[in-house]
């Protein structure tokens, strides 16, 4: 973000330091001032004044589903601990009584508030240094007393510094974490005014920290948010398979029980999660039954025992587009929503693969993504039960 890019009234731009906004990101390796200035200025529509508590309760839930569901990092482990304080808070608060995915917002707060005793250090530490290190940009001159580690001392220096020069918030001294922020008025009116272009550069930086925390995991751009309604494309991929069935007069089988799958029972499954792969590929897409499909849940299929089922039901889908003009039209219309990998479109489904060229290509590609979701701690799933 550059500071020309933000609409900045006439009256108050010559008292914003506007260059040193565009700095409060720097020096970031936990990610912690993204979440902390995002919540901020989401909680800021409501109140200007607002505890630490309050806004550390944001930054859970703004990480939350990227912890939960999709199983990014937020930093690194030593010795099998997590480093990073708002990933270890939520592995923590996931196993507390109470807790059911999917949760609202509204249910995780009221979890925190009833363990909030068992909590209360994790929060501590979390509040030590992110409410001050935010605002280090705004320090020119630090004389000789200048501390991060005295607290006290910190909250009467920004109070000094913002009788010349506005800072985005002061910090109102209490204990713990119900010391509060309290937004400067000018500072508010430009993050009103300026809100989409503030929120979509927190959210870019945002992920490109998860990417470098997270290489190799495809689809951050859409885990780093918060949970809102995904776009799943698998309308045309029904239609594919409802269309196959009727066709060549075979029944549609689920992979995972061996059953027919009757047409107001069919749903589409993601054989390596949604979760983690973050598309609908058709090659990675299967017929399930609906009871099946939510027991299945984000989970991996055990590869041993489902991939060779999935690539012999992949394989008859194949044949049939090239044997049947129905059902290759039902094929080409998934091609802009369901079929975007190079490797799928000039491999996979071209003409004339053999059952065995058609399974090695699958797998080829499959199975590092498959490996690739396992690492990054998808649970295996046997059709029955977790497999620790």
């Amino acid at each position: 973000m550059r500071p020309e890019d933000l609409h900045v009234n006439p009256l108050y731009e010559n008292q914003l330091d506007m260059k040193d906004f565009s700095n409060i990101f720097d020096h970031n390796a936990q990610g912690y001032k993204f979440y902390w200035f995002e919540s901020i200025i989401d909680i800021l529509p409501q109140k200007s004044e607002m505890t630490f508590k309050e806004i550390m309760c944001k930054m859970i839930w703004k990480a939350w589903f990227s912890v939960t569901e999709y199983h990014l990092h937020l930093g690194p482990t030593r010795e099998g601990q997590q480093a990073n304080l708002i990933e270890d808070l939520i592995l923590k608060i996931e196993k507390l009584p109470g807790v059911k995915q999917p949760m609202t917002e509204e249910q995780l707060n009221r979890v925190i508030d009833d363990n909030f005793d068992l909590l209360r250090d994790d929060f501590n530490k979390l509040s030590t240094n992110v409410p001050y290190r935010l605002l280090s940009p705004f320090i020119k001159n630090r004389d000789g007393e200048f501390s991060w580690n005295r607290t006290s001392r910190l909250i009467e220096y920004f109070k000094k510094i913002n009788e010349s020069t506005p800072l985005p918030y002061i910090i109102l001294d209490d204990t713990a974490v119900n010391k509060k922020v309290v937004v400067n008025p000018y500072w508010e009116q430009v993050i009103m005014d300026n809100y989409p272009i503030i929120k979509s550069w927190i959210q870019m930086e945002k992920v490109r920290f998860l990417q470098g925390r997270n290489p190799g995991v495809p689809g951050i751009v859409y885990k780093a948010g918060d949970h809102e309604q995904r776009m799943r494309r698998l309308e045309k991929v029904r239609t594919l398979w409802e269309t196959y069935s009727v066709v060549t007069f075979q029944p549609i089988i689920d992979i995972y029980s061996d059953d027919r799958i009757e047409k107001d029972r069919l749903s589409i499954d993601h054989f390596v999660p949604w979760s983690y792969i973050s598309n609908d590929e058709l090659w990675n897409l299967t017929p399930m039954d609906k009871a099946e499909n939510s027991s299945k849940s984000n989970r991996l299929p055990n590869w041993d025992r489902f991939f060779p089922r999935l690539s012999d039901l992949q394989f008859k889908l194949y044949s049939a587009i090239y044997s049947h003009d129905e059902v290759y039209h039902a094929f080409d219309k998934c091609r802009s929503d369901n079929l975007n990998a190079i490797w799928a479109s000039e491999q996979l489904y071209k003409k004339g693969n053999s059952k065995e060229t058609f399974y090695n290509i699958l797998e080829h590609n499959l199975h590092p993504i498959y490996d690739s979701a396992k690492i990054q701690g998808f649970a295996e799933w046997d059709g029955v039960k977790v497999v620790s």
